[in-house]
């Protein structure tokens, strides 16, 4: 991030290439210019923040410590999702030694956008080791974020004691929609909380519209489809 974009998208072509490249059978096979993502910020549309000491939400610094940086303005998610991360840091620093505080480990939000492009988000909420009254307290920021601007839903999740996975695929909708239909393009995708998806929508775009014309392009033809 820190170089031009036209020079990190020659950087990744070289990488792939050279990733290709280790590999006799791949080696000489003829590569097509990169597909430029626009914007190159501002577009991830999933992000997992985890939380920390005092409130923190953020990142895990590099080196493994599991030390996490507070990531208050992060530059490649939308705006949305970095409001709904600005709730719940507020949550937090103001319960930070309190039920919640103890209770919630991480959220994972993920945005959608409606026919018309209007952006809403499903967010969940993950704790680790809570107790009654973490469980109480998540549910009830849970239900305050669901009457927020932008969020269309919001569940609660319990992280699998030494997992590595921040999701601990026990989802539970508590407040508003379970489940929204993303336009991404000309695609209609239901999004669930918790769910991949391709983080930026513009790629996202281009991907479903090169997979709708390979489709369309085989007709009746009973034959592999090659992407």
């Amino acid at each position: 991030m820190g170089a031009p974009y036209a020079d990190q998208v020659r950087q990744k072509a070289t990488r792939f290439a050279a990733v290709l490249g280790a590999h006799a059978e791949l080696a000489g096979a003829p590569i097509a210019a990169l597909a430029s993502a626009e914007p190159p910020l501002g577009y991830r549309t999933r992000i997992k923040w985890v939380t920390g000491p005092g409130g923190v939400l953020g990142m895990f610094a590099r080196g493994g410590e599991h030390e996490v940086v507070d990531t208050p303005a992060c530059l490649v998610v939308t705006p949305l999702l970095g409001e709904v991360a600005g709730r719940v840091r507020a949550a937090l620093r103001s319960a930070a030694e309190g039920p919640l505080g103890k209770a919630l480990s991480a959220v994972d939000v993920r945005e959608v956008q409606d026919e018309k492009g209007a952006p809403r988000a499903l967010v969940t909420l993950v704790t680790r080791n809570a107790d009654a009254k973490g469980h109480a307290a998540t549910r009830a920021l849970a239900e305050a974020l669901a009457a927020t601007p932008g969020v269309a839903g919001v569940a609660t999740d319990a992280a699998v004691p030494g997992s590595p996975q921040v999701l601990g695929g026990r989802i539970e909708p508590v407040a508003g929609e379970a489940e929204a239909v993303d336009h991404v393009g000309g695609t209609r995708v239901l999004a669930t909380h918790g769910a991949f998806v391709q983080m930026h929508r513009g790629q996202a775009t281009r991907l479903s519209g090169w997979l709708v014309d390979a489709v369309r392009a085989l007709g009746d033809a009973p034959r592999v489809l090659e992407l």
